[in-house]
């Protein structure tokens, strides 16, 4: 199978882009860019509570999408000793939303597959200091 890395369209006004492999997840799809890796087992997506208040297509960009689960019908909140994904250690006691949604890739279609999200408030914190730069603190 063939995922191609190019710019992805991560908002519906198309003012967010961000580079990486295109995704679909939950039903309708929520468009994501993720970045592929060898060193993760799962797939973390970014809870669009990340993004509050002040939910903008400059946060949105910065996590190559965010997931808002009231937005899908397939959304499943699972507990973590029922999840189908790979549990990792936790040393830093981070708190996550475990749960299983669709998930589309290429010409391909994953129904219940295991991903994970920050819990509200829980995520990386992004300050916008102008509207061309930011970064990120833990």
């Amino acid at each position: 199978m063939f995922l191609s890395w190019s710019n992805i369209s991560i908002t519906g006004d198309q003012n967010a882009i961000n580079r990486g492999v295109q995704v679909g997840i939950g039903t309708p799809p929520q468009i994501f860019s993720l970045l592929p890796t060898t060193a993760d087992r799962d797939i973390y997506i970014a809870n669009k509570a990340d993004c509050a208040p002040s939910y903008n297509d400059s946060c949105v960009g910065s996590y190559g999408g965010v997931y808002d689960s009231g937005a899908s019908t397939t959304f499943r909140k699972t507990i973590k000793s029922q999840w189908n994904g790979t549990v990792e250690p936790n040393p830093a006691g981070l708190a996550f939303v475990y749960f299983n949604d669709v998930l589309q890739f290429g010409n391909a279609t994953a129904y219940g597959f295991p991903l994970f999200m920050d819990q509200p408030g829980y995520g990386m914190l992004l300050i916008v200091i102008s509207k061309r730069s930011f970064f990120f603190a833990c």
